[in-house]
């Protein structure tokens, strides 16, 4: 199982994030490699990839124009959902997802997932993050909120 961690904020060095997540127990649940970014300033991505289901592995971030995605889990219906939107080509639930809330929006791109999923996109636009996780709690998905002005 995939896992990650991303922090926003100024209290913390982009070294000293990445020595954290690198003695954390998150690079146990990858496996296939550890990934860092800095997509914007302030901000700190670390993630572990357990490769299972694409033919070759999807290192997160997914950035595009829009925001960055990272994903956990499994999108049991993406392969219909890739028919019904004529992208045959792609094999990863993963570059589905991101293709999805390119297209449609991080909210209605969500309501038509089915799986167990751990979700984190930021929207460069609106500068938001959201956070979503599948309803069973099968990915777990934890949070802390912490003023660091």
């Amino acid at each position: 199982m995939c896992g990650y961690s991303i922090f926003l904020g100024k209290s913390l060095s982009y070294d000293k994030f990445k020595q954290l997540y690198l003695n954390s127990n998150i690079v146990d649940r990858g496996g296939s490699g550890d990934n860092f970014d800095n997509p914007k300033e302030g901000c700190y991505i670390g993630h572990s990839l357990f490769h299972v289901t694409s033919k070759i592995p999807v290192y997160q971030p997914i950035k595009s124009q829009f925001g960055f995605l990272l994903f956990n889990g499994e999108i049991y219906n993406y392969t219909d959902l890739a028919k019904t939107n004529g992208w045959l080509e792609v094999d990863s639930d993963t570059i589905l997802l991101s293709k999805m809330i390119d297209k449609y929006g991080i909210n209605k791109a969500v309501s038509f997932l089915y799986g167990a999923i751990s979700i984190t996109y930021y929207d460069f636009k609106n500068e938001l993050l959201y956070l979503y996780r599948d309803a069973w709690g099968q990915k777990p998905l934890y949070y802390n909120l912490v003023d660091d002005e």
